[in-house]
């Protein structure tokens, strides 16, 4: 883009000379305004003088003036014309206006309330007394005439409380004619005034209105129609665009030759300044820059701190600051850092109050003298002087330049240290993790249950990530297969579905149903004859069994078993074979594993006994030669044993052959007691001990079974023949052959639907369990009834349990399966949680020496001595950069005509000051050594300082979002390096001020957005900065809503430290209020409960700040006018009003209230159900683009509540 162009459009934005500048159609209340008082003129020259002697003139209406006696015809010339009572009031002090008593009383209240306004937001004195006018065609040709005022005295319109007259006083400021008039006559209809374009007509007295008068007398026969009327007015005009717009009109080529206004208006970037990423980082600068490097002369943060290294290092940038974040305290810093490395800096706000804030911090920090404000009522030539005295005569101490540099060494030192501990802490480890960062996730989760787990403390973050989200989809689809307890598939493993699993399930648990019932009852047919109940446990089924198994056995039995004739003799003998059966069958295992059996029982066993027995003769050794020689015939083994084991080995072969000598007639003795022919005495004892548990069952059994037992042996036998026996033999074998082929069934069928629901057999019970049958049954009946979804949602519920036993939790998943962990499902993502944090810093936290060895005591200690010193430090910086500054202080010894002879006349001067601008040029450098800071409005910039003067170093912009282009290019031009500061995300420029001067009182009459010089750096490329630490808000609901809002949660806030949150914080206080929206627009009942709020805790004697915004204008003039009742009825609150108090109450709406902030803010919303019941959408300028803005404004100036 053309910078010259853009440049042109800027200028044409600050030129208005439509008829909709009241400068050029201003309508007199005569013509229908109603925003101008007309006064009864006592004569222009005399007022005007009046007024430049600094009186004090009171109002009065003109209703008031005494009426004027008419002489009679025949006293015509005979005494003098009685004096006019306007004039000789104006020698009493007292103007009289034309207007009634009560609207004079309420035209003068507004007056002084838009007075009081444009001081405190643009630092202009708006109010005027007009004196003179013009009455001009419209155009030439034009038979239509538009008024103008002339000369435009500024004035005050004051008085000492709301039971007090308006007192009107001219302002130190200079009368000025109006050059909006001189621009438009030149323009449209080529007519000059040369004598009023420069200097106005004045002398020893002051500035001469007859001659102004005179020569706009002399311009109007080029003005057909036109006329002058000696008139007076008061009211407001708002000219400064006009000023803006002189100074860069005629100073085009030196704007253009600033590269800061050149980068603005080509859209090119800034040369040699770079991007966002080459500016100081806020976590470098302790590796950067020494502490003496940058002068703090109070605390700052680290985002404050990059912005005033970027300063320090040559860069202009954009610096946000949101709500809060200490924007004024920043730039209290940078001025004083650039003081001190004796920089100048030009420092413009549009706002007063933001300026005031930050000459209060420099005035306490001692370096106030070093400041020429130049922004509103100091700007008086008077004002500007005595600042100037003030500077030369202040005393300034010596700095301690050694104490400083000890503690800057200490500084170094300390914050070297800890930041190395910050360092640690914050070091990227094991899976991507700081201990910072798991220290403070642990923190959150401390109440969550432990777990136990093998958790792997090396996962990285989106493992972690991964595994919690398996967690939560593993607690989902616990909750999504409902209650565990009763769920039929508790404790299952199934994690494979398919389609056909439902139908195998079903299929299966219907046979297992049938079988069990088959079997149970075939066990009750069997247990009907003994008189006893079915079993209900597996283990009772199979016992039942093998009982009956023994039954059918039951012929088998010999007759000493059974008869009771001579018992105990037969048991005696039936012991002794079981015993030699067993013996004689541990000695032939025992012979048959060392020897060849027929080799070894061919040998004359007694003798080699002999000859082993007696051994150990003089000659025995041949013959037990002789033995061993036999015996290695029969042995088995690689070599003979001793002779001891020999002897032990043939004695146990003769104890064997001897008995089986007697065991060769076993057959005929064990029937006696087994029955049948027995054909293997090796198997007796076994079959001995078996039959004769057998047989002391029998009898009970047998008569069970419904069989007579006779009292002898011979009966029993034949008892056990009967035909009677061997049909209820033949019985119980078929039905015990059902009951064991239902057990084989029950076993196939059960572990085979137990292994496709993924159980083990476990899940019936134990086989002892007298439930097993019922609960077998029971889960059979419940599979049956499983849906296809159910399964698959177990077994999905299984296959993230799969997942999480592998990621070492599977303890924990069985114990929340079988519901031992109660409590932990709700909580189980926070648990896993805790559990990885604890093992993360179990294994790797201290692993560093600097953390292994960390002591908290010893570290608070060190931060406490840091603290300490870094206050000191910053302490020590305010008169060290004051000394340095008052040792620049220009000489009073110069010539009158050097530039501190210039500096010194006009300080000893009574009156007759030189004008502002003339005292810049005069002495340009002079003042910028006494005063190198300068706060202006972008107003007082065009008014006073030459653009070709000296360039400042530096030009600070606050509240930047609210600052225009076109209104600041001329200071940006002004200097070298800008920093402008500001918050997108509030106000943008309006042209409210304007639209006051209009006529219309519309509700669509709302100011229009502008463009803002923070938007236009920014859109430009300049870099950005922004501050982060939020301090406003004493509590964090203050600021939650902006934060979260509109500034992505990215405000690092402070928890508030009040348990008591009754006074602080939030609330709504609901009234029954209507909307009065076709005629005041206003809301009556909400103004009066709102202002009893405020006279009530203000009379409580509640030591805070309050302020109102009310989000429409006139719901602001009506809460104004009630307080103002309000002051009158209860003057003991009238202290908190007054200008003298710090914070003062204030009342002002979403247009004008970014800057201020008060301990309480209360807000008048008004909009709400009009008297119809109706409720409309409409929320005045929150409605509109840029809504958004204002409401993050409005909702962010209070402290406390």
């Amino acid at each position: 883009m053309d910078a010259a162009r853009r440049l042109d459009h800027w200028k044409q934005e600050l030129l208005d000379l439509s008829y909709r500048n009241a400068l050029l159609n201003f309508k007199s209340p005569r013509d229908g305004g109603r925003r101008a008082l007309e006064l009864r003129s006592p004569g222009l020259p005399a007022l005007l003088a009046t007024l430049s002697d600094g009186k004090q003139l009171s109002l009065s209406s003109a209703s008031e003036l005494p009426p004027r006696r008419v002489a009679p015809v025949g006293e015509l010339g005979q005494s003098p014309p009685e004096p006019d009572p306007v004039v000789t009031a104006l020698s009493q002090r007292k103007l009289y206006v034309e207007q009634d008593t009560t609207e004079l009383e309420r035209r003068l209240v507004l007056l002084g309330r838009d007075a009081r306004l444009s001081q405190e937001e643009l630092g202009l004195n708006t109010l005027f007394l007009a004196l003179g006018s013009v009455l001009f065609p419209e155009a030439p040709g034009s038979d239509k005439l538009r008024r103008a005022p002339l000369l435009l005295v500024p004035v005050e319109l004051k008085r000492k409380g709301p039971t007090s007259a308006f007192k009107l006083s001219a302002s130190d400021e200079d009368a000025v004619f109006n050059i909006t008039l001189l621009e438009k006559l030149k323009r449209d209809f080529g007519v000059e005034l040369p004598a009023l374009q420069g200097d106005l007509p004045s002398d020893e007295h002051g500035i001469r209105i007859d001659q102004i008068l005179a020569a706009v007398q002399g311009a109007l026969p080029q003005l057909p129609g036109a006329r002058i009327e000696q008139s007076a007015y008061l009211t407001h005009f708002f000219f400064t665009k006009f000023l803006m717009w002189r100074d860069l009109d005629a100073h085009t080529e030196r704007l253009l030759a600033s590269p800061l206004v050149t980068a603005l208006a080509s859209g090119q970037p800034l040369a040699g300044q770079g991007t966002e990423s080459s500016l100081p980082l806020a976590e470098e600068l302790d590796r950067q820059f020494k502490p003496l490097d940058l002068s703090c002369v109070y605390d700052a943060d680290s985002s404050q701190m990059a912005a005033l290294a970027a300063a320090h290092v040559g860069r202009s940038f954009v610096l946000e600051g949101p709500p809060g974040t200490g924007k004024s305290q920043t730039i209290t810093n940078l001025i004083a850092h650039f003081l001190n490395t004796q920089r100048s800096v030009l420092f413009v706000s549009e706002k007063r109050a933001a300026l005031d804030v930050v000459q209060r911090r420099l005035s306490a920090a001692g370096l106030g003298r070093f400041c020429l404000e130049l922004h509103s009522h100091k700007a008086g030539k008077a004002q500007v002087v005595k600042q100037l005295a003030e500077a030369f005569e202040a005393e300034v101490g010596e700095a301690n330049d050694a104490q400083s540099q000890a503690l800057a060494q200490e500084v170094t030192t300390l914050r070297t240290e800890l930041n190395h501990y910050a360092s640690e802490l914050h070091r990227e480890r094991d899976g991507g993790f700081s201990v910072f960062e798991i220290l403070g996730r642990r923190s959150l989760v401390m109440s969550a249950p432990r777990i136990e787990h093998r958790l792997n403390p090396a996962l990285g973050r989106a493992a972690l990530d991964q595994l919690l989200t398996k967690t939560r989809t593993f607690k989902e689809r616990v909750h999504g297969v409902g209650a565990l307890d009763q769920h039929p598939l508790r404790g299952s493993r199934l994690s494979d579905w398919d389609p056909q699993l439902h139908e195998r399930v079903r299929s299966q648990a219907r046979q297992l149903s049938a079988v069990l019932q088959q079997t149970q009852q075939v066990a009750q047919y069997l247990c009907a004859p003994l008189g006893q109940p079915p079993p209900s446990s597996l283990s009772g089924l199979l016992a039942l069994d093998h009982a009956f198994d023994a039954l059918i056995a039951c012929p088998n039995l010999g007759p000493g078993l059974i008869s009771d004739d001579d018992r105990a003799a037969r048991s005696q003998r039936a012991e002794a074979l079981a015993q030699m059966c067993s013996l004689s069958r541990d000695d032939e295992a025992y012979l048959g594993a060392r020897y060849a059996m027929d080799r070894l029982f061919a040998l004359d066993l007694s003798q080699l006994r002999e000859k082993l027995q007696h051994g150990n003769g003089v000659f025995s050794f041949v013959s037990l030669w002789g033995v061993r020689k036999q015996l290695e015939g029969a042995i088995r083994m690689p070599a003979l044993p001793s002779n001891s084991q020999l002897l032990d080995d043939v004695t146990r072969a003769e104890r064997f052959r001897k008995n089986l000598g007697e065991l060769n007639a076993f057959a005929p003795r064990a029937v006696e007691f087994l029955g049948g022919n027995p054909t293997d005495w090796r198997y007796f004892p076994e079959q001995y001990a078996s039959a004769k548990q057998l047989a002391r069952d029998l009898r009970e059994r047998l008569t069970r079974l419904g069989l007579s037992v006779l009292g002898d042996t011979h009966g029993l036998v034949q008892a056990l023949a009967s035909p009677e026996w061997a049909r209820q033999r033949d019985w119980l074998k078929s039905e015990k052959a059902k009951l064991h082929a239902g057990l084989a069934d029950l076993s196939q069928l059960s572990q085979a639907l137990a292994k496709e629901l993924g159980f083990d057999l476990g899940v019936f019970g134990a086989p002892e369990d007298p439930q097993y049958l019922t609960r077998l049954r029971d889960l059979a009946n419940r599979w049956q009834e499983l849906e296809p979804q159910t399964l698959r949602d177990y077994a999905q519920l299984n296959q993230t349990r799969v997942e999480l036993d592998q990621a070492g939790l599977d303890q924990l998943t069985r114990e929340l399966l079988s519901g031992n962990a109660p409590g932990v499902l709700e909580h189980l993502e926070v648990s896993v949680e805790r559990a990885f944090y604890e093992a993360w810093l179990s294994h790797d936290a201290f692993s560093h020496q600097l953390l292994s060895s960390f002591r908290g005591r010893d570290h608070e200690t060190k931060i406490e001595r840091f603290r300490t010193v870094d206050r000191q430090l910053i302490k020590d910086a305010q008169p060290r950069v004051a000394a340095m500054l008052a040792a620049r202080k220009p000489a009073l010894d110069g010539s009158d005509e050097s530039e501190s002879g210039v500096l010194r006349r006009e300080i000893r001067k009574q009156r007759q000051h030189l004008a502002i601008r003339r005292l810049f040029q005069k002495a340009p450098n002079a003042l910028r050594r006494l005063k190198p800071c300068v706060m202006m409005s972008p107003l007082s910039v065009a008014r006073y300082l030459d653009i070709h003067g000296p360039q400042f170093d530096l030009v600070v912009f606050d509240e930047a979002s609210q600052v225009s282009v076109h209104d600041a290019i001329g200071a940006l031009a002004r200097a070298k390096q800008a920093v402008v500061v500001g918050d997108s995300k509030q106000m943008p420029p309006t042209n409210f001020f304007m639209k006051k001067q209009s006529e219309s009182d519309t509700e669509d009459d709302l100011p229009d957005d502008l463009e803002s010089i923070l938007d236009e750096c920014a859109a430009a490329g300049l870099p950005a900065l922004s501050l982060r630490w939020h301090y406003r808000s004493r509590d964090e609901s203050l600021i939650a809503f902006s934060n979260s809002r509109y500034y992505g949660s990215a405000l690092f806030t402070f928890p508030g430290p009040v348990a008591d949150k009754s006074a602080i914080g939030v609330s709504y206080q609901r009234v029954a209020g209507v909307y009065d929206r076709g005629g005041s627009r206003t809301n009556r009942v909400e103004a009066e409960a709102l202002v009893a709020e405020v006279v009530e805790r203000l009379k409580n004697g509640e030591e805070k700040s309050f302020g109102v915004v009310t989000f429409n204008q006139p719901q602001q003039i009506l809460v104004e006018d009630l307080l103002e009742a309000a002051r009158r009825a209860h003057p003991e609150i009238e202290r908190y009003f007054s200008e003298d108090t710090l914070e003062p109450v204030f009342v002002k709406n979403l247009e004008n209230v970014q800057g201020d902030e008060r301990d309480v803010i209360l807000f008048s919303i008004c909009y709400g159900n009009d008297p119809t019941g109706k409720f409309y959408q409409n929320f005045g300028p929150l409605n509109l683009d840029g809504g958004q803005r204002r409401l993050n404004v409005a909702v962010t100036r209070a402290r406390e509540q």
